[in-house]
């Protein structure tokens, strides 16, 4: 079903704190738009986060990077907001791969990282909103929610996507 709606993004940026869980830094002030989030620290998260998508692409592709889940995050996010769907998804599910191994690695080490799970859910969700896909976006929030964001953006999305995708009450 194609989105018929215009799609608002906002971007959360997030300060990735290896002792503390995500907070966010910046929050998008319109209430109405669909909201991501960068790591801010690491993977050039200040280049997406000042808007330079393109910039950003460019430097966390072209160099190795020990920060994997950074990186997939914020590709995820540049990738979505210049329109490139197809290298976003790749990006965003990679996200996912590396949040699962890192809450893996946590648990062993005593580091919760669900956070960082549910914000790559969150993510995936707004690209497949933006790709009209909106059974799956809403799986993603759903499933974002559940892990508990530390922010209020997947529950944010999931009430937006509800919002777009409600049929308008027509008067007989």
């Amino acid at each position: 079903m194609q989105n018929t709606h215009p799609t608002m993004i906002g971007v959360v940026f997030l300060a990735l704190a290896w002792v503390f869980p995500l907070q966010p830094a910046w929050a998008d002030s319109a209430a109405d738009s669909y909201q991501m989030s960068v790591v801010l620290d690491r993977a050039h998260g200040d280049i997406v986060s000042s808007g330079q998508y393109q910039k950003a692409i460019l430097r966390i592709s072209n160099r190795h990077t020990r920060f994997p889940y950074a990186s997939a995050t914020n590709l995820c996010v540049a990738h979505t907001m210049v329109g490139q769907f197809k290298h976003a998804e790749h990006y965003c599910d990679e996200a996912l791969v590396e949040a699962e191994k890192a809450a893996a690695r946590g648990h062993r080490k005593g580091r919760d990282y669900t956070a960082e799970w549910a914000i790559a859910y969150s993510n995936r969700g707004v690209l497949r909103a933006r790709m009209g896909n909106t059974a799956g976006a809403a799986d993603d929030f759903r499933m974002a929610v559940e892990l508990k964001a530390g922010t209020d953006a997947p529950m944010n999305n999931l009430s937006r996507l509800k919002r777009e995708t409600a049929e308008p009450f027509v008067a007989k």
